[in-house]
């Protein structure tokens, strides 16, 4: 094992015989453990031998509910003992040890793969006492994991347990997603809204009734309607759990060793530490783990947190919406769907049945632009990603011009101005010109002949005139590594190769080199470091690879 993983074993080890972990190194354990992929598989691991020595699963470490809230759940059955809690890590230890590593993990593996196959979960001993009274059979909430799947990205590449994540995805008990590029926004089943921002980190760790995501880094923001009874939803983390009673509230876990923040827009929070003390925290109040008391939440972080949450997807019935990417000539624009903000572009995100409007509004290009888009009522989620580039400026009285619902782009034509002359105006017409492929193959040839620039000016117009065209779309990476060779312009180029990743394709492993070196070029170093391992875990047979491996831990 390498040193990280060694220092990981130990320390499992010292706190599975009871002593007493750093805060420090109780974060390492966490996180090392949600990064590297044998070290998570030897954790379960000895979690199923523990299971097949000790028979049912140990019951959750949480405490009751306060009395005085109303409609609470009743309290789960009391944590176990310190004594019965030492044996039982002990264990672990000893297993190890009589075992050896190899069999451990031989035995232990056909034990996992036997509990999942019967639904994931370990299966209770039957008893050997009779009763006079049958238990009930499970609900249809308790029978089965809730869904949670990927519902918004902005700003860039969100990735869903090493690979690139796209809207509709489904997330899985145990699924890490990393906001790698840009920001998240999840639905977990039945309605509950999450958004996350860039450099997030979090795991499904529970889909059953009583849902949980672990928050390794970064901050989050959920929002809940009134839940199914004998449900709840909560956040954890390295120092405790926060358990939502039909609210909206935030979890932040900072870099380092500072204290991990709940923070409550509206409704109430339970918020249980490590050490089992809990706090109920109220409408626009803070805290931490190790707080005395709830105190009120500094304005600023407030407005940063409803500013997380405006993105807050819309929930879909039954799987009908339809996967768009939101477009703009800059990177970085504001888009907005039916008036309400999602995030810095390129937005990917699924749009409910029926007709939107969708705009842009870039610092360096006057008014907002917008299109008219409409969703088909049986679109799925499944269907191929849809391309939106708004192109008209929002005037006082735009007459629409529907494309028809089975265009890959949608646009919207403004009206033109009333003469001063003319009671009418003739209808603005498409410009002449030549046809995207005609471009592509333009482009290519001035390319061919060293001329950059004019290769380049091709490059642009193709994507102006035919957003959203195959033509155009295919082109990005070409374009990108002429603003990132010959013309300079790393941070065009890393713009292309962005928009080239929202979409995929068949140069997806080019377009995730030449972000590399853009990332580079502009002097973002730890951001070059991440796209590095990102490449190398997805592409690791590549031929680029080898170049980019004695680099992955050094400074670019």
């Amino acid at each position: 094992m390498s040193d990280p993983c060694t220092r990981w074993a130990r320390l499992v080890d010292e706190e599975a015989l009871g002593e007493t972990l750093t805060r420090a190194d109780r974060v390492f354990v966490r996180a090392h453990a949600a990064e590297c992929p044998a070290c998570c598989a030897e954790a379960e691991v000895w979690s199923a031998l523990e299971t097949m020595v000790d028979g049912a699963p140990e019951p959750p470490l949480s405490l009751p509910p306060p009395a005085p809230l109303p409609r609470l759940e009743p309290a789960p059955p009391p944590p176990p003992s310190p004594a019965h809690e030492t044996a039982r890590r002990a264990r672990r230890v000893g297993l190890r040890a009589a075992l050896g590593m190899g069999l451990a993990l031989s035995v232990a593996a056909a034990i996992v793969l036997s509990l999942r196959g019967h639904g994931g979960e370990p299966q209770p001993r039957a008893s050997t006492t009779s009763s006079t009274a049958s238990s009930p059979l499970p609900t249809a909430t308790e029978a089965r994991e809730h869904d949670v799947s990927l519902a918004l990205t902005n700003g860039g590449v969100v990735e869903i347990d090493g690979r690139e994540g796209r809207p509709g995805t489904k997330l899985t008990r145990g699924s890490v997603l990393f906001a790698r590029g840009g920001g998240a926004c999840l639905v977990v089943e039945p309605a509950v809204r999450t958004c996350v921002e860039k450099g997030t980190m979090l795991r499904v760790s529970d889909l059953g009734p009583h849902r949980r995501l672990e928050l390794l880094r970064g901050r989050i923001v959920a929002e809940l309607d009134p839940q199914p009874s004998g449900t709840s939803f909560g956040i954890t983390t390295r120092e405790g759990t926060s358990v939502a009673v039909g609210t909206a509230f935030a979890v932040e876990v900072p870099g380092g060793d500072a204290p991990v923040a709940t923070r409550v827009l509206h409704g109430v929070v339970l918020v249980t530490s490590g050490t089992g003390s809990t706090q109920r925290v109220g409408a626009h109040e803070a805290t931490t783990m190790g707080a005395e008391a709830p105190r009120p939440t500094p304005r600023d972080d407030e407005a940063r947190d409803l500013s997380l949450a405006a993105p807050f997807p819309s929930l879909h019935e039954n799987g009908h919406a339809e996967p768009v990417v939101l477009v703009a000539e800059e990177p970085g624009a504001t888009a907005t769907v039916d008036g309400r903000p999602v995030g810095p572009t390129p937005v990917a995100l699924l749009l409910p049945p029926g007709d939107h409007t969708v705009a842009v509004k870039s610092a360096s290009s006057g008014p907002p632009r917008e299109a008219r888009v409409h969703v088909d009522p049986e679109a799925r989620a499944t269907a191929p990603l849809r391309t939106i580039a708004p192109l008209a400026a929002v005037r006082a009285a735009p007459e629409v011009v529907p494309e028809p619902t089975s265009a890959k782009v949608a646009s919207i034509v403004p009206a033109p101005a009333p003469s001063a002359t003319s009671a009418s105006a003739p209808e603005p017409t498409s410009p002449e010109g030549p046809a995207a492929p005609e471009l592509l193959a333009r482009a290519r040839e001035r390319r061919a002949h060293g001329d950059a620039a004019g290769a380049a000016a091709t490059y642009q117009e193709l994507a102006r005139r035919f957003p959203g065209s195959p033509e155009a779309h295919a082109a990005e990476v070409p374009y990108g590594e002429l603003e990132l060779g010959a013309l300079g312009h790393a941070g065009q180029a890393l713009a292309a190769f962005d928009r080239y990743l929202v979409r995929g394709g068949p140069l997806a492993e080019e377009a995730s080199f030449g972000r590399i070196r853009a990332l580079r070029a502009l002097g973002r170093h730890d951001d070059a470091r991440a796209a590095v391992s990102a490449f190398l875990a997805t592409y690791p047979d590549s031929a680029l690879a080898p170049s980019l491996r004695p680099k992955a831990s050094a400074t670019p």
